[in-house]
């Protein structure tokens, strides 16, 4: 059976519980099934700035375990030189439930171990040295996954189609770079449009598609560094395509007529 249940409320009608839970379960329900597709990751926003002080994490969901936790108001989480790899992550509790809610929490962190355990999720990392400052403004392509002093979004898992992929602000960056080099390969232009034409990141499977046709390798498992790497070779090679096509030259044209 399928159906559409709204609740009326009207005078003089009595509250029940059927009425309370449809206003609970619906928009739930209905949140669950448009992201049944997707794997855990970042699903939307917890986009990350930096200033002198302190990363700015703006609102956002995550999807963990099959669940969504909603980070509500934007954080700050403070940050110092160590001249060390530092991690900022997501750290989920285990799911509990009481006589009033059910529910799992998690906390922003900033922590020195790089890699993940099973209840930790990388939003970024960084290696920030003594009298250098944190940077968030790309100089090109490849500066998103530079070593020190800058935000590496590179670790991200974004949510995607089946398994986790890359950040979509890396994916939007290659997407233009690669457009002002006036590329004329249809496979660059079709992945071009698609990715900024929509907000999600692209599917692991379409990017592995992407590379075979455009480098000729075909990778059955990416890790989001190896896509990453891909992508820099693509404009790295769209670049010097750019620079060895002859365009015809268009001078003053006279009409002689006799």
């Amino acid at each position: 059976m399928i159906e559409q249940k709204i609740p009326i409320f009207t005078d003089m009608r009595f509250l029940k519980n059927e009425m309370l839970r449809n206003l609970r379960d619906f928009p739930r329900d209905i949140t669950d099934i448009l992201l049944a597709p997707y794997s855990d990751g970042v699903v939307t926003g917890l986009d990350l700035t930096v200033t002198n002080e302190v990363i700015r994490i703006t609102p956002g969901i995550v999807k963990v375990g099959g669940r969504l936790l909603l980070l509500k108001e934007g954080t700050e989480i403070p940050y110092q030189p160590r001249g060390q790899s530092q991690a900022l992550k997501m750290i989920f509790e285990e799911p509990y439930e009481g006589l009033d809610f059910k529910g799992q929490e998690g906390i922003v962190s900033l922590e020195d171990h790089i890699e993940c355990q099973p209840d930790e999720m990388e939003l970024a990392r960084f290696q920030l040295e003594e009298g250098a400052y944190l940077r968030s403004d790309y100089q090109d392509l490849l500066d998103f996954s530079t070593g020190y002093n800058t935000l590496n979004l590179v670790h991200q898992p974004y949510s995607g189609l089946k398994e986790a992929t890359i950040h979509p602000a890396i994916l939007r960056y290659f997407a233009r770079e690669l457009i002002s080099c006036r590329t004329e390969h249809s496979s660059d232009i079709a992945l071009c449009y698609q990715i900024l034409n929509q907000s999600k990141s692209i599917s692991k499977e379409t990017l592995n598609a992407y590379f075979q046709m455009r480098l000729g390798d075909e990778v059955a498992a990416m890790d989001n560094v190896e896509i990453h790497t891909k992508l820099v070779k693509i404009l790295d090679k769209a670049k010097q395509e750019q620079r060895h096509v002859v365009r015809p030259h268009i001078g003053n044209r006279k009409l002689i007529v006799d």
